[in-house]
Parts: C-alpha cells; sequence; structure tokens
C-alpha cells in the first residue's frame, strides 16, 4: 500500500510540476536577454522536457515573454497546456494514464525578485514571487485499474529538470482568479459531478524543488503550505433535481482543515415534478448549514483516489427539512439494498471519518396526507451530539461493526434523548 501511495504522489508531483518547469526555462533563456533569437530553441527544449516528463502525454503552446531591467523581473503571456488526444487513448489502453489529467489556459505570469547570477552561474532558479492571473484549468481524475504487471517508476521532477536545472526555490506563488473544473469522471460512458470553482484563490509557500523535497511528507506540490479560496460556488445534481451551493470555502492544508460558510442544498423543481420523475411517494430534502467544519482533511485522497478522510466533521446550526407527499402514489419498489448502511457501502466514494458532531440543529419533517390532502409535521429543534464511525471501509467496519447516533433534542416542550445505532456490515 506504501508502494503504491508513493507512486500515485510521485505522478500527482510530476504533472503539477510541468508548468513549473515549463516557467522556469523559459526564465533562463528571458534572463540571458536573447528573447528573439533563442526563442525557437526554447520551443524545442520546453517540447522535449513536457514530452519526456509527461510520456507524450501534452503538449503546450507559448505566447511572448519581456524581461525587465537588470532580469530581476520576467512577463509571460498566453501559455496553455494541452492533452495529446491519441496518446491519451495509447496510455489508457496501456493502462499508464496518471491519476490526475489536466489542461491550462494561461493569460499572464509575472515574476519578481528574480536572482540572474544564481540562473547564470549555478543553475538555480531563485525568485521571490510568481502570480499567475486568468488561469483555466480543468482536472479530470482517472480510473485505476488494477493489473498485476510491474510498472517503471516514473521520473520525479527535479530529475526532470537536471542536469539543466539545479535547484528551484520560490517564495511564494499566487494564483489569482482562477476558473477551475474538476471532473469526478471514472468512466467516459458515466455521468458524474462536475465540480466548477469561479474565481478560485491558490497560495503556495515556500517552494522548493532540489533531489530530497519530493520525499518531503511535510510538504504538497513541493510547497511548505497550501491555501485555497473561493468565494461561491453553485452546482446541480447529476439527475438534476436538486441544486448545491455554499457562500464561502477556505482549505488549509498544514492545518489540514476546511471551512465551509452556508452550505445550500434545495430541490430544482417543483414538487409537481418531483413525483411525476419518481413516479411514487419519496422524501424531498431541503438542507441548511450554517458553517461546516473539516478536520484532519485528506486533500490529495480526496483528489487523487476519491476517498473522503477526516477526523471530525462538525456541522454549525443545521437545518434539515424532509417533505413526503403521499398523494404520489405507494412506493413498491424492493427496499433490500437502500437502507443507510447499505448505502454507505455502495457509495461512489471511499468513505473514513471518526465522527460528525452536530451543534444547535433543526430537524422537520413534513407529510401530505393521501386522504386529507394536509400536511402535518413534526420538529425536533436544538439538536446537538455527535455520530461516530461513519465508513464503508472494510479493515474499519470489522475493528467497529457500529454507527450510533448519540443526540439530544427538543420535541415541542420537552427534551428528547435518542440512541441510535446502525450495524454497518
Amino acid at each position: 500500500m506504501e508502494n503504491k501511495t508513493t507512486s500515485k504522489r510521485k505522478k500527482l508531483l510530476l504533472i503539477i510540476g510541468i508548468p513549473v518547469l515549463i516557467i522556469a526555462i523559459i526564465l533562463m533563456a528571458a534572463s540571458a536577454g536573447l528573447n528573439t533569437f533563442l526563442k525557437p530553441s526554447i520551443k524545442r527544449a520546453l517540447s522535449k522536457l513536457v514530452v519526456d516528463g509527461s510520456d507524450s502525454l501534452y503538449t503546450f503552446s507559448l505566447g511572448d515573454y519581456t524581461v525587465g531591467m537588470g532580469g530581476h523581473t520576467v512577463i509571460i503571456n498566453n501559455l496553455n497546456i494541452q492533452v495529446d488526444s491519441n496518446r491519451y487513448y495509447l496510455l489508457k489502453a496501456a493502462n499508464q494514464l496518471p491519476p490526475l489529467i489536466f489542461s491550462i489556459k494561461l493569460d499572464r505570469a509575472s515574476v519578481t525578485g528574480l536572482s540572474p547570477w544564481e540562473l547564470w552561474r549555478h543553475k538555480n532558479i531563485y525568485c521571490n514571487s510568481i502570480v499567475l492571473a486568468g488561469s483555466v484549468v480543468s482536472l479530470q481524475q482517472q480510473k485505476e485499474v488494477k493489473d498485476t504487471v510491474k510498472r517503471k517508476e516514473p521520473k520525479t521532477l527535479y530529475e526532470a529538470i537536471k542536469p539543466d536545472i539545479n535547484e528551484i526555490k520560490i517564495g511564494n506563488i499566487d494564483v489569482r482568479n482562477s476558473d477551475i473544473t474538476f471532473k469526478t469522471l471514472q468512466e467516459e460512458t458515466e455521468k458524474k459531478e462536475s465540480w466548477h470553482f469561479e474565481k478560485m484563490r491558490i497560495k503556495l509557500t515556500e517552494i522548493k524543488v532540489d533531489s530530497l523535497t519530493h520525499k518531503d511528507t511535510t510538504r504538497i506540490l513541493y510547497a511548505a503550505n497550501l491555501q485555497t479560496a473561493f468565494d461561491s460556488l453553485r452546482m446541480k445534481s447529476t439527475d438534476g433535481m436538486y441544486e448545491y451551493s455554499v457562500s464561502k470555502t477556505e482549505y488549509d492544508f498544514k492545518k489540514r482543515s476546511v471551512e465551509i460558510e452556508k452550505f445550500r442544498l434545495k430541490p430544482a423543481i417543483s414538487q409537481q415534478e418531483f413525483n411525476k420523475r419518481k413516479g411514487h411517494e419519496a422524501d424531498r430534502f431541503t438542507v441548511n448549514i450554517q458553517k461546516i467544519g473539516i478536520e484532519n482533511f485528506n486533500a490529495s485522497a480526496f483528489v487523487i483516489e476519491s476517498r473522503v478522510e477526516a477526523s471530525v466533521i462538525n456541522l454549525s446550526s443545521p437545518v434539515i427539512e424532509l417533505y413526503k407527499d403521499k398523494t404520489a402514489g405507494p412506493n413498491n419498489t424492493n427496499k433490500m439494498g437502500k437502507y443507510p448502511h447499505q448505502q454507505l457501502k455502495k457509495a461512489d466514494l471511499s468513505i473514513d471519518i471518526d465522527s460528525i458532531k452536530i451543534k444547535d440543529g433543526k430537524f422537520t419533517y413534513t407529510e401530505k396526507s393521501a386522504k386529507t390532502l394536509m400536511d402535518g409535521s413534526f420538529k425536533f429543534t436544538n439538536v446537538n451530539g455527535h455520530i461516530p464511525n461513519i465508513t464503508n471501509q472494510a479493515v474499519d467496519i470489522e475493528k467497529n461493526h457500529w454507527c450510533k447516533a448519540d443526540l439530544t433534542a427538543s420535541f415541542f416542550p420537552a427534551q428528547w434523548d435518542p440512541k441510535l445505532g446502525i450495524h454497518v456490515t
């Protein structure tokens, strides 16, 4: 398992590191003041490095660049990296695709605090900051196909840049107003949700590429820390029946924390259309959560392996409303395989969450009678407590078969202390 994880990490570092490598090579030639004369040579060198570094998976195109006085600043325009479709299908047939496929369109990159002396004398890339503006990034997850053939380990980014570059040190990289699409497609024929983040901000600090940093598990993408934030996200479920939205999200790699504000899940269609599509009575959800805090979140596992791994998920002021219209007709379908613990085991995502904590929650269930055509409701308020052992991992289930909700709530004026246990096997 350790070798498999190491291999995936090396692949991820390499594919993300290609754009950094491209910019680094440009900087070496640009700072030497040979913009016009060496431009064809630069492109040939970059083409060789990109092809070798990705096993011919990617191609690229490059616009123009300018160098400031003394070579301490560089402006790069119109950098595009895209997948070679023919090579993609060949690598896919051979089960040699990396866990993530990406494409990048970058309008402008500005580099400040560059050290020409280190470039000329020691082949080192040292600079204070790189600002990337107006980037459009597409990430697509690939299905892992298990086989018994031992594959050649991919080169690290450091191995790819040697001997042309000895070391890279960058104070920080700021990605501003980035438009990122993350597709969780497992197969081209399957319909999966596509996450679209607009005006996303990403900051990498203390980036270092040398002979040791690719083994440093305290770093991510060769950086000491990665922070991301975006102000809003809206998307629809794959069946078009629900709409999701959040107002603000922040992620910090070093703290392994995620904070989400104002999560909303609401029906995207009318109750009449909902009944028509279902063809029988069914629960219709509305969810509002003021704040979600996730502790010890493993972002790499989520992006590469579709695995949700966290120690605690804190839900502040969650409001959950269920509505069932009995006039839509009885549900006579077989319920086997559709109970909560069975749905958890069959989920597309691998889930391993130690505990979900609920603070000041509200739960309302409303049902429309088929006889009176009137609504009846009951409501729980002041819901507090926790639900431990939310997992569909066989190893964890073997250790503990139970997922027990330990909650307190107010039902009308009385205090209620429900305890619910689910055998997850």
